[in-house]
């Protein structure tokens, strides 16, 4: 029987996606858990994967399409099944439990990738052997620019995949080529001053990542009062419990002192509510939040999430 592949909900305030790019062709034969589309959502490009078996009967929606959560994408079935959309539309639909990640430094060092995989029920799933080399898309798309063989590259990512800083640390250690000067190539001559330059002014679309991060920035600035306090502490008891906890912890769960401080703040918000609080100007009141969220700004290769 046909079944309908819907765009998932990949992040708490995601209401719609792109979908970038179609991994297989309509008629191909798909396997429950191989990738079946990469979708941009406003922190990052994610590869969905299939939940069923079967061939994909259709693909929906092309390449480059903004498509709201649960609108359908595409259809899977038998080979030769018809497929009727609105019939298929109408029946009620089955929800899968989410699977459950089984370490949750897993999760962390997942999440430190800029493409992760995701089941196209919305749940994170753990990393799935493919075939050799096993790159994520933006350590691929890196070794395409750079003219890097990912069949020379050791993998360091779980299950021995390829990642971004395996792609740069390969690039590092790869011989620098000889720089040869080519003949018949004249000498650099700069431009004389007094030619004159009248620029086009022109718009450009952003990408979804940065176009959320401007997002982001403009309404912080504009609708959280922001003031500055600043003090000398003494740090030295902070420092001396972080490196006991640390010589316990394996190399990557180690903690920094952003760790140490993102806690001190989330305890300091349940002793003065009054600062877990904004401003309904609309309802001229004031919202004291029950829930302590605490953002922390962390840097990728387009930007900031």
């Amino acid at each position: 029987m046909a079944e309908i592949v819907k765009m998932p909900k990949l992040g708490f305030d995601m209401a719609e996606g792109t979908l970038v790019r179609w991994v297989v062709n309509e008629g191909d034969q798909i396997s429950k858990g191989a990738v079946l589309a990469e979708i941009e959502t406003d922190k990052a490009t994610v590869e969905v994967e299939s939940t069923y078996d079967g061939v994909l009967l259709r693909q929906i929606v092309p390449q480059g399409t903004v498509v709201p959560i649960n609108d359908p994408i595409a259809v899977i079935g038998n080979p030769g099944e018809d497929v009727n959309l609105d019939a298929m539309m109408s029946k009620p639909a089955v929800v899968e439990k989410p699977k459950q990640i089984e370490k949750a430094a897993e999760e962390a060092h997942i999440q430190k990738s800029e493409t992760e995989i995701i089941a196209a029920t919305g749940a994170r799933v753990d990393l799935v052997s493919a075939e050799v080399p096993h790159t994520s898309p933006l350590a691929r798309s890196m070794a395409a620019d750079l003219g890097i063989d990912l069949r020379l590259v050791k993998g360091t990512g779980p299950g021995g995949r390829v990642t971004k800083k395996d792609i740069e640390l390969f690039r590092l250690k790869a011989p620098i080529p000889e720089i040869t000067k080519l003949p018949g190539i004249a000498p650099f001559q700069p431009i004389a001053a007094s030619r004159t330059f009248i620029r086009e002014t022109r718009s450009m679309p952003l990408p979804r990542l940065r176009a959320a991060i401007g997002r982001r920035m403009t309404e912080s600035k504009q609708q959280a009062p922001h003031f500055y306090v600043s003090h000398d502490y003494d740090v030295a008891a902070l420092t001396e419990r972080r490196k006991e906890l640390n010589a316990l912890l394996a190399e990557d769960d180690k903690l920094s002192l952003n760790d140490f401080i993102v806690r001190a703040v989330a305890l300091t918000l349940l002793e003065f509510p009054n600062l877990n609080a904004s401003l309904d100007l609309k309802n001229s009141s004031v919202i004291y939040h029950g829930e302590i969220n605490i953002g922390v700004a962390v840097a990728v290769e387009n930007g900031l999430l």
